[in-house]
């Protein structure tokens, strides 16, 4: 399921990255929203947990067809000077970044994990419930950091 989700994240990164948030956006509801409370719904019934998880890394999978023909699509004409000032521009842009991203990923990770020691079960699902909307608080967060670092149009910055 990690390298699933992982393929999805690449697509998701991809279209923000180029722009085209409404198809971003698409993606994201079809398989972190719409597409769980599908699979949840049809397995509840009949599914173990083990089930469940495993079809929702199949929701996952689906974005490992447009990652594939990407990359089939940006190896023709790959020239190596390109892909080296490409890895160096991700690294400057990423890594001072990646210690504020594992800090946030280990906090919305390490309480459910730990609720179950300090309360019920049915406690931790609440607190996953609430830490989920810290995570729309994210998004919505960097989209406005976006926004707010481009200079405004017909204004000199």
């Amino acid at each position: 399921m990690l390298f699933r989700c992982t393929v999805y994240t690449i697509l998701y990164g991809y279209y923000r990255g180029i722009g085209k948030i409404k198809i971003a956006n698409a993606w994201q509801l079809g398989v972190m929203a719409l597409g769980p409370l599908i699979v949840v719904g049809l397995l509840i019934e009949r599914g173990s947990a083990a089930d469940i998880v495993v079809a929702l890394g199949g929701l996952f999978a689906v974005a490992a067809a447009p990652v594939a023909y990407f990359c089939m699509k940006g190896l023709r004409g790959l020239q190596i000077n390109h892909v080296r000032s490409s890895i160096r521009e991700l690294i400057h842009y990423g890594v001072p970044r990646t210690p504020a991203g594992l800090a946030f990923a280990g906090l919305l990770t390490m309480a459910p994990l730990l609720a179950p020691y300090f309360g019920t079960l049915k406690d931790a699902g609440y607190l996953v419930v609430g830490q989920s909307l810290f995570r729309v608080m994210d998004g919505a967060v960097g989209a406005f950091g976006l926004a707010a670092g481009r200079p405004l149009c017909g204004r000199g910055a």
